[in-house]
């Protein structure tokens, strides 16, 4: 117990950016060990300013997505509204055509991955799923560890807890949620500006960071609540000459590629969802330094790698 709370102390996430107001019955429903009644939306559409960071490099780039609670598809674009990638996933697989690069990833897995925005080990659902209300609802049963700053620490009951849930005791808000492996932090998610809208609360701000070092910030530009996901949305047009690679992970947890050249038919007739708002600003690579607005926040500074339970 000696070893968590070291780990816990060093946090400082506050619900300043909330408003002194805010809160949710719900998450002071669970942390009174009262089943909670979570308000929720079918599906959603979004539209974020996406800051990624990582190496020394910043990436500035937008997104527009709509996704339920198991499938979407995210539009990413950068610099005059350039299309950088087009994603569409579902519990089980995902594709993201990179018209940059006249090519076409596969995965047969949830977790994604993008060379073009850098983005590694990215699980969309597990990232959207604030914005359909549902970052606080617990994966089955789980017990509660006291921490500092008037804080509670969720974690299910497993002998190797998988996700940790950080609370504050004053307000119910989730702060932060972690993606374990065998005891070592993968991922993490800070949610932040907490907005109410429609009776749903979003996050205004999502930090994102992973045990290599990568910071991707998401500011929340527009919440549409949607009774399903638009026509046609799950479906990709791929043009003539477009080179198929397929991802996936080994026996031993590494990636490989499968090429696949071109195929011969023509252009699919998959269109994408007309109702995919169009893009608006730019996007870019450049120096970390050259950017003291998107440098890591006071929020949370990333580390190379974070070890233990509950280490919000």
């Amino acid at each position: 117990m000696k070893a968590l709370r070291w780990m816990v102390a060093p946090i400082a996430l506050t619900v300043a950016g909330c408003g002194p107001t805010l809160k949710s019955q719900a998450g002071l429903d669970i942390l009174r060990g009262v089943k909670p009644s979570i308000p929720t939306v079918e599906a959603t559409r979004v539209h974020h300013q996406a800051v990624l960071v990582h190496e020394g490099k910043t990436l500035r780039f937008q997104t527009w997505t709509v996704a339920d609670s198991s499938s979407g598809r995210m539009e990413a674009t950068g610099p005059l509204g350039i299309s950088l990638a087009t994603v569409i996933w579902n519990d089980s697989s995902w594709q993201a055509s990179l018209p940059g690069q006249s090519t076409l990833l596969r995965g047969r897995e949830r977790s994604l991955n993008l060379p073009v925005l850098n983005l590694r080990n990215l699980t969309p659902s597990r990232l959207l799923s604030p914005f359909l209300g549902r970052a606080w609802i617990p994966d089955g049963p789980y017990r509660t560890i006291a921490a500092p700053q008037n804080q509670t620490i969720l974690l299910p009951l497993e002998a190797s807890p998988s996700w940790t849930l950080l609370l504050d005791n004053r307000t119910g808000l989730p702060l932060r949620r972690q993606t374990l492996w065998q005891g070592t932090e993968v991922e993490a998610i800070s949610f932040l500006k907490w907005q109410l809208h429609q009776n749903i609360l979003v996050p205004g701000r999502l930090v994102r960071t992973t045990s290599d070092g990568q910071r991707l910030e998401l500011d929340l530009k527009d919440w549409t609540p949607l009774d399903r996901l638009p026509e046609g949305c799950l479906q990709l047009r791929v043009p003539h000459g477009t080179d198929t690679i397929t991802v996936g992970t080994g026996e031993n947890g590494r990636k490989f590629f499968q090429i696949n050249q071109p195929a011969t038919e023509p252009e699919s007739n998959q269109s994408p969802p007309t109702d995919v708002p169009e893009p608006e600003q730019e996007s870019e690579w450049d120096d970390e330094s050259s950017s003291d607005t998107l440098a890591p926040s006071q929020e949370e500074s990333p580390q190379a790698k974070r070890k233990g339970l509950g280490n919000p």
